[in-house]
């Protein structure tokens, strides 16, 4: 079959029924004593699915598929088929686990679903590496190994092929997905041109990223973040004293999990007396590159947190002066003890999450003072329990104490490590993917990959050093996932790590990032804006009602942080030939009207009149064709910013569930058509209703 790549120039293929098989080149991986060779070429596949369409009986099958191998595109039906190219593959190159062959497929999970039942039964039980459940980075059947090409770049085909300019695209809502295939139906032409396209778009994108970072199979990260890890894992092996340092901030297993309980990610939040109220002449600003501005300006635990004081084994309380010394010069973990918390009433942005409470189903969590349970949207206004215990930084003190009244503070436990700032081989790696991210034109492909390297950074250093146990039943289909956080299984877990020779990161640094993160916020909020002028925040930026003397307060902030980044040396000459600083509120377009029921869940207009809206489980648009007189995206479904209320129901972007079925390989007739069974999952689109602004809402009124 003729097929026309979907790029400028005139370029076809012919697909094959069978591959034709000849030498490839092998590529090395490892020690020397013990190897592992890849196959030079890796091999690109896709699968296009269909279902009944029955929700009582719900079956679902492959009805198309590609591989693309050493050149040739090889295109079939069922999944016997491919297993069959698959079977002379690997007889033919011989493979086995230390010589392997590389398929790549952009979401791996969703088409391992359907074929892992035919795939085990040919080449054997597989060894699944997982980031969670249903999200596979790495399936290997022997010397077959199945990579996940959207976790390598985080992004759909079509996105990562246009950061990397790709001259082969993916041709998207070229189908309808809502018609039913089958395996033994002729397809018309535009079904072979979207799949072939499809593997053909994910071959271009995967070796133009390959031949961006100059890597091999052999070498190429497994995920997008992996390309900052071994940017900064080369750096620090350059730098001296940098592995001394490594070893020297080993974690202690109470440490550990002193850290894991206190870490949280960014705070997202809106002011609960503005909930479901348009408001106009609003303003909008955001920190530049905020949590590599954390990384490189602001101090971080860079010695060994040491023991210091426990409760539980000291029976003392800890002498008020002597913590406050420790608050004030060291970086520190701790667990303590409120009796009962209560909010400011002024306070718009509280600091607090229910979850954050580390016994939080024993605590009364209240709104008002008749005792109404509830929560602003998840943070606490206040917790009744003689006994509420929270872990968290001399960050995250200071703000509760700061947010909150209380009838009784005890520490119960401290942890604290010295400060200090960044190591420089990790603050020079940053600072290169911020100069790129700055200084390179922003259409230029390289642009896009330093900002999301710069952006991955965090990520890195956020990674928990023990990661869940993550497995599948083959049999069932069944997958388990748990972090065992006993202390002999901590222990073990970090003797593995820091005797890796390829670990480097300090997890404490990920946590007290995001600490950082939440303290700034806060203070621009508090300090800047107003609590009463506050509308809505989310990580690094902020929405607000625009007041006299706000602007000014801005400044003089960002003044503070220009002249902070001078202090360490930092700056870059920017495209304009100005200069950009790390950590800057930056003031954004401003929207011409702003609206929000809860977290994630916002929409604003700009000074065209155009709606834009965020919402957490609406899809952006309807997945139909772009043709069709009934595609619609978020915007067009909400129709009016005034329309964000209680209620509310995305029909046709309201998103998608995940159904996964496992049934054994079997051979069904569904009408006149034969199709293969096995497992699959199911995508089903769903409406979503958005559910309501703040607990209580009713009784928040602007004063």
């Amino acid at each position: 079959m003729k097929i026309k790549l979907n790029c400028e120039k005139e370029r076809y293929i012919e697909t094959v029924n069978h591959f034709t098989l000849r030498s490839v080149n092998k590529i090395r991986k490892g020690k020397k004593k013990d190897p592992v060779y890849y196959l030079k070429q890796p091999a690109f596949f896709d699968t296009e699915t269909s279902w009944n369409h029955e929700n009582e009986n719900p079956l679902a099958w492959v009805y198309q598929w590609c591989m693309e191998f050493n050149g040739e595109y090889c295109i079939g039906r069922y999944v016997f088929d491919m297993i069959k190219e698959l079977r002379k593959i690997y007889d033919y190159y011989e493979l086995n686990e230390k010589k392997r062959l590389v398929l790549y497929c952009h979401n791996l999970s969703y088409d391992h679903q359907y074929i892992y039942k035919q795939l085990s039964k040919e080449f054997g039980k597989p060894e699944i590496l997982a980031i969670k459940s249903h999200k596979i980075l790495i399936a290997r059947y022997g010397g077959l190994e199945f990579r996940c090409t959207y976790l390598l770049s985080n992004m759909s085909l079509d996105q990562w092929g246009a950061k990397l300019q790709a001259p082969v695209r993916k041709m998207t809502a070229a189908i309808d997905y809502d018609l039913i295939r089958y395996p033994d139906e002729d397809l018309e032409l535009i079904d072979w041109l979207y799949m072939v396209n499809d593997v053909a778009a994910l071959k271009c994108n995967t070796y133009l990223e390959m031949l961006n970072e100059g890597d091999t199979v052999a070498n190429v990260p497994f995920t997008s973040t992996g390309y900052v890890r071994r940017d900064c894992r080369n750096a620090s092996r350059k730098e001296d004293g940098y592995r001394k340092w490594f070893n020297n901030t080993r974690l202690a297993p109470d440490i550990f999990k002193a850290l894991f309980f206190c870490y949280a990610g960014g705070l997202t939040h809106g002011n609960r007396y503005l909930a479901g109220k348009t408001i106009e002449d609003d303003k909008h600003g955001d920190f530049k590159s905020f949590f590599p501005a954390i990384n490189v300006l602001r101090p971080l635990p860079m010695g060994p947190f040491k023991f210091i004081y426990s409760f539980m084994t000291d029976f003392e309380l800890f002498p008020t002066e002597r913590l406050n010394k420790y608050l004030k010069e060291k970086c520190c973990v701790m667990l303590v003890r409120f009796n009962n918390l209560y909010l400011d009433p002024k306070v718009t942005c509280p600091c607090l999450s229910k979850n954050k409470v580390f016994n939080y189903p024993e605590v009364r969590f209240t709104i008002n003072d008749a005792g109404t349970y509830g929560t602003d949207n998840g943070r606490v206004i206040n917790a009744i329990s003689n006994n509420v215990l929270i872990y968290c930084t001399e960050l995250d003190l200071y703000w509760i104490t700061n947010q909150y009244r209380t009838d009784g503070f005890q520490l119960i436990e401290l942890y604290a490590a010295d400060k200090g700032y960044e190591r420089e081989c990790i603050v020079n790696t940053t600072n290169d993917y911020f100069k790129g991210k700055e200084q390179l034109p922003k259409d230029s492909t390289f642009y896009m990959k330093q900002k999301n390297k710069l952006n991955s950074v965090y990520g890195m250093q956020a990674t928990n050093p023990i990661r869940p146990d993550v497995e599948i039943d083959i049999e069932t289909g069944v997958w388990t996932e748990k972090r065992d956080m006993r202390e002999c299984s901590i222990e073990e877990g970090l003797d593995k790590f820091y005797k890796s020779y390829n670990s480097f990161t300090n997890y404490a640094h990920g946590v007290y990032i995001t600490s950082w993160s939440r303290y700034l916020l806060l203070t621009v909020i508090r300090d800047c804006i107003g609590y009463e002028n506050f509308i809505y925040a989310d990580t690094d930026s902020a929405f607000y009602i625009n007041k006299p003397g706000i602007r000014e307060r801005i400044d003089k902030f960002n003044d503070d942080i220009i002249a902070l980044n001078k202090k360490r040396g930092l700056g870059v000459e920017n495209r304009k030939g100005k200069m950009s600083y790390y950590g800057v509120f930056e003031m954004e377009e401003d929207p011409k009207s702003f609206r929000f029921l809860h977290a994630k869940c916002y929409a604003y207009t700009d000074y065209d009149d155009k709606l834009h809206c965020t919402i957490a489980g609406v899809t952006s648009d309807n997945k139909k064709l772009k043709t069709d007189p009934d595609y619609k995206t978020r915007e067009d479904e909400l129709g009016s910013i005034d329309k964000l209320e209680d209620g509310f129901t995305f029909e046709e972007c309201g998103g998608t569930t995940s159904l996964y079925i496992d049934n054994e390989i079997e051979y069904i007739d569904i009408g006149k058509h034969v199709v293969e069974v096995a497992g699959a999952c199911i995508i089903r689109q769903t409406s979503k209703q958005i559910g309501g602004t703040v607990d209580g809402f009713n009784i928040y009124e602007v004063e």
